[in-house]
């Protein structure tokens, strides 16, 4: 285990270990144990607005090869006359097992957020691309923000 002393910006100095315990990371700060775990350590997130309203495919490239775990989205108006629908697909285009978001229009407001848990025809290699097919389904151009929780492979 190493030890080594670090000057933290606007601190005094710090003192750290860092440990692997089978796939668990230790900090240790000043005495204080901080845990995480790999996978905690390889996760990644990509966010990107979209404009709902008008049925569209929108692409993100995906820099890393990873899984996607887990999409969230967030909506800043409330949406009209039908829920809108987002389908999320992998390079091939072929559909995320799990990856369909439903915004619902009854209810929704400013804030309302959804979320999807992928779980298989969710892997990407660096530089493929993740498209989200926008129903369209609602008349409202509310923006939504997506966040796409990757494990890096």
């Amino acid at each position: 285990m190493a030890t080594s002393m670090i000057k933290l910006l606007g601190a005094t100095a710090a003192t750290y270990e860092v440990q692997d315990n089978a796939g668990t990371a230790q900090i240790l700060l000043d005495g204080t144990v901080l845990t995480f775990s790999t996978a905690e350590r390889d996760q990644r997130a990509l966010s990107f607005d979209i404009v709902l309203g008008t049925a569209d495919d929108q692409h993100i490239v995906i820099p890393w090869a990873c899984n996607v775990i887990a999409i969230h989205t967030v909506i800043d108006a409330a949406l009209a006359t039908a829920d809108e629908v987002l389908t999320f697909e992998n390079n091939a285009g072929t559909g995320l097992t799990n990856g369909v978001v439903t915004i619902t229009q009854s209810g929704s407001a400013d804030g309302d957020i959804d979320s999807v848990t992928p779980t298989a025809n969710n892997a990407f290699t660096a530089g493929q691309k993740l498209t989200v097919a926008i129903g369209g389904q609602n008349t409202v151009a509310a923006n939504c923000q997506v966040t796409v929780l990757l494990t890096i492979t």
